[in-house]
């Protein structure tokens, strides 16, 4: 979100650019099942952690960058809360919404910093694999906090890239993936810490996967 326009988005679609169209459902519950397990406990734990905060009831839960709606999907079935997905791609958000009905999907491109479409914002915000792709991606942190409720929190989580192992991967062995995948930012621990805290966050919790 933020990196390549909407026209372009519908071009890569057109297409059959692999990144733009595969099933992320097939890749969640198939090859990478046990990671986006971690990830779906790490979710709801703080999903937990803000009802009994706020005892609001129905929480809203957010995703910016929600994709085909796997996380949404995953959330849905444990939790009793209004989930709500935003995404620039349309094909992807044709998919969320016929796997997660009950949630509310609508296209959005972040890089205009539109205003939070839940007008009384979001307790819980889910901000997955998208900051990497962003060039301003401070500006973009800094933009969200404008949707978070008062009290709400943001849970925003990317791949460790920075590491010496990773480095080395793209180096040598695949240096052809970050071209494909469109990472523009490539964070360690100690560079998403000073992001995160640059953009006004306090920082609650940081754990690798």
């Amino acid at each position: 979100m933020g990196v390549a326009e909407p026209k372009q988005v519908q071009e890569r679609i057109a297409a059959n650019d692999h990144w733009y169209t595969s099933s992320q459902f097939a890749w969640s519950f198939g090859v990478a099942k046990h990671v986006h397990a971690l990830r779906q406990d790490f979710m709801l734990g703080w999903i937990e952690r803000a009802k009994t905060r706020t005892k609001k009831r129905p929480l809203n839960v957010v995703e910016v960058g929600c994709g085909d709606g796997v996380n949404l999907y995953r959330l849905s079935k444990a939790m009793d809360c209004r989930f709500f997905g935003y995404d620039y791609n349309e094909l992807r958000l044709e998919r969320a919404r016929k796997l997660v009905p009950t949630a509310e999907f609508a296209a959005i491109d972040l890089a205009k910093h539109p205003a939070c479409p839940v007008g009384s914002g979001a307790e819980v915000l889910i901000f997955s694999h998208v900051i990497e792709h962003i060039d301003d991606d401070t500006g973009a942190l800094r933009h969200l906090r404008q949707w978070l409720a008062p009290g709400g929190v943001l849970l925003l989580l990317t791949p460790n890239e920075g590491c010496m192992s990773t480095r080395f991967d793209y180096r040598f062995v695949n240096p052809q993936l970050p071209a494909q995948t469109d990472h523009v930012h490539f964070y360690t621990r100690r560079s998403l810490r000073r992001l995160v805290m640059d953009a006004g966050f306090n920082i609650l919790e940081m754990r690798g996967e």
